[in-house]
């Protein structure tokens, strides 16, 4: 899992990079003042929530800045910290300030050995691990089977409203048929929407009227690992399911977690190992995807990915996005630009980072 640190050191990173992608084109100023406000920012919160915990949330960032001298950090190295201020500040507030990539680079890179060096002093939170919340999208439905006692989850893939075929189901969540009432509110309070409004009406109708015993239907965004741990205590019949059934033997469903956990992680994937990114993939399938990280797919999956984000890593030039799923005519248009392809995942990589995927 990665740091604190390491958390804003990637983001750092991806920001110089993408000021390098700015500058190799036309722009506007507000573009690369645009880079010095996100780093600037991030710093700021990192400094307050980080190194002091939450307990200076009410000083400036200057004041904060000052403050490490109480951590023993030199007065030259928060200098340095404090031109990377400067900069932030008025490329926030001076309509007339313009910022080049030089001048970005050295106030970041200058800010960034500061940075380090709260780091190799162990300073606040900064060696914590931690995983970041995900957020993802999916279509919600939930239908009764009154003979088996259970209320199956359905998560399905968002798709176009002229597509001919229905959405993809990527989950299927078994719970005891007495656990929807109970369960309703809170799935809401944890980002379900439902009701007709939010999904295309040909798509609502055909789930409510064609299948059978349909409860419900809409859209969850949100955090992928708290709804399913919503579920918890209330799934039933799952040991009785036949085999083929089970999450664990769905190789679509194993299939999308390993996708989104790898993901999740790709930004980090440079510093460490193969075999233990292969590790952090299975880990963070099972614990924000539900998935079985024993199932006889995932570790084929998880090593084919961390092999994948290795190589691709040096050929984007924005930060790893998605995945996007795609009908086989429409990813195929787009696959002809890809930068690197996932066979066994039928997947492939974008120049711009994006992650496509068949459906």
């Amino acid at each position: 899992m990665p740091t604190l640190y390491q958390i804003l050191d990637t983001k750092i990173e991806l920001s110089l990079k993408m000021a390098l992608r700015i500058a190799s084109g036309d722009h506007t100023p507000e573009e690369m003042n645009g880079i010095l406000i996100d780093i600037g920012s991030a710093t700021e919160v990192f400094l307050k929530e980080v190194i002091f915990k939450g307990t200076r949330n009410g000083a400036d960032f200057a004041g904060v800045i000052d403050g490490l001298g109480s951590l023993g950090i030199p007065a030259r190295d928060r200098e340095q910290l404090h031109g990377l201020r400067d900069g932030y500040n008025n490329a926030k507030h001076d309509p007339t300030f313009e910022s080049n990539l030089d001048s970005i680079n050295q106030v970041v890179r200058s800010a960034q050995k500061t940075l380090a060096l709260l780091q190799a002093r162990n300073c606040g939170r900064t060696n914590e691990q931690t995983r970041e919340r995900s957020r993802r999208r999916f279509w919600f439905g939930a239908t009764d089977d009154f003979i088996g006692g259970i209320t199956e989850i359905h998560l399905m893939l968002p798709i176009l409203e002229d597509e001919n075929r229905f959405p993809p189901i990527v989950d299927n969540i078994h719970i005891d048929i007495k656990a929807w009432d109970e369960l309703k509110p809170k799935l809401i309070a944890a980002g379900l929407r439902l009701g007709p409004e939010h999904i295309p009406a040909k798509f609502y109708k055909a789930y409510m009227e064609e299948e059978v015993d349909s409860l419900a239907m809409g859209v969850f965004e949100g955090d992928y690992r708290q709804l399913l741990s919503l579920f918890g205590g209330h799934t039933k019949n799952l040991d009785n399911l036949l085999p083929f059934l089970k999450r664990e033997n769905d190789s679509s469903s194993v299939r999308a977690a390993i996708l989104m956990s790898s993901v999740d992680l790709a930004n980090f994937s440079t510093t460490i190992e193969t075999e233990q990114l292969v590790q952090e993939i299975l880990k963070q399938s099972e614990l924000a995807y539900g998935a079985v990280s024993t199932s006889r797919y995932a570790k084929s999956f998880a090593q084919e990915m961390a092999e994948a984000l290795e190589a691709v890593q040096p050929k984007v030039v924005n930060s790893i996005t998605g995945p996007f799923w795609y009908e086989q005519a429409k990813y195929h248009q787009h696959a002809t630009e890809s930068v690197l392809t996932l066979k066994s995942l039928g997947g492939c990589f974008l120049v711009d980072g994006r992650l496509l995927c068949l459906i």
